[in-house]
C-alpha cells in the first residue's frame, strides 16, 4: 500500500497552491515542529509494523523511505531488531496543520535533525496523497 503513495499524484489544485520546495511549516503555517507531537525512530517502526494498513502507518513508513538517501542512512545504527535511528540523532514528530489564508489542511510527517537535515512530509487531509517534501533549515 505505501508503494501506491509513491505513484501518481494529486494535480497542484487538489493539494492547494500554498505548498513548495520551499514551504515551512513555521513560516507559512506559524507552526513550530517542536510543538507537533514526537516519537523516537523505534517506536514508530514498532507502529508501522503493529497497524501496517492505518494511514498514519503508511505516512509513517513513506517518509522513513524517502528520507533514508538524503539523511536517514547517515543516522541509522544496528538496533534490537533492525537498523534504527537513536533519539541522540533525531526525532519523528507528527500533526495536523492549517493554512493561515487557504484554509488547506495537511497532515505532516516531520523529521527533526540534530543537525541541518529536517524536513517536512505534507499529506492532504482525509487522502493517501503525499503533496510535498520540503526541506526543513
Amino acid at each position: 500500500m505505501v508503494l501506491g503513495m509513491l505513484g501518481a499524484g494529486p494535480s497542484a489544485r487538489a493539494c492547494g497552491p500554498e505548498l513548495s520546495l520551499d514551504t515551512s511549516l513555521y513560516y507559512d503555517f506559524g507552526v513550530s515542529p517542536s510543538e507537533l507531537s514526537w516519537l523516537e525512530d523505534a517506536d514508530a517502526l514498532e507502529g508501522i509494523e503493529r497497524k501496517e494498513n492505518h494511514p498514519w502507518s503508511m505516512r509513517m513508513a513513506l517518509a522513513r523511505a524517502r528520507l533514508w538517501e538524503p539523511i536517514l542512512r547517515y543516522r541509522a545504527v544496528s538496533g534490537g531488531d533492525g537498523v534504527e535511528i537513536p533519539l541522540t540523532s533525531g526525532r519523528w514528530r507528527w500533526g495536523r496543520v492549517t493554512h493561515p489564508q487557504s484554509g488547506s489542511t495537511y497532515d505532516v510527517v516531520h523529521w527533526h535533525d540534530i543537525d541541518d537535515g529536517s524536513y517536512t512530509l505534507y499529506f492532504r487531509r482525509g487522502t493517501p496523497w503525499l503533496c510535498q517534501l520540503a526541506y526543513e533549515n
